[in-house]
């Protein structure tokens, strides 16, 4: 089994407010597995800010990575309630 260190950063999207950043989090891939997943809540806000980012990083690992970073968007779903109109 291979192991990784998995980190999340801030970008425009902040950990807590909008997304459930982690600061380290050890990540475990199979024997002979190349996938592992890494759940990131994303947290809902009535803000209508647009579209944020937030970074993952792979860090200090024993497995051959690519890049080792990834840019994460969060699409903005705010404002989108349905008006009611009377008549």
């Amino acid at each position: 089994m291979n192991v990784t260190d998995v980190s999340s950063r801030d970008g425009s999207a902040l950990s807590g407010i909008d997304y459930g950043g982690f600061t380290t989090r050890l990540v475990s891939f199979g024997t002979h597995s190349d996938t592992a997943v890494v759940d990131v809540a994303i947290l809902p806000d009535r803000e209508n800010e647009g579209d944020e980012t937030f970074t993952v990083e792979i860090q200090g690992s024993d497995v051959q990575i690519g890049e080792g970073t990834m840019t994460v968007t969060i699409k903005d779903n705010d404002g989108t309630n349905t008006k009611l109109s009377s008549f």
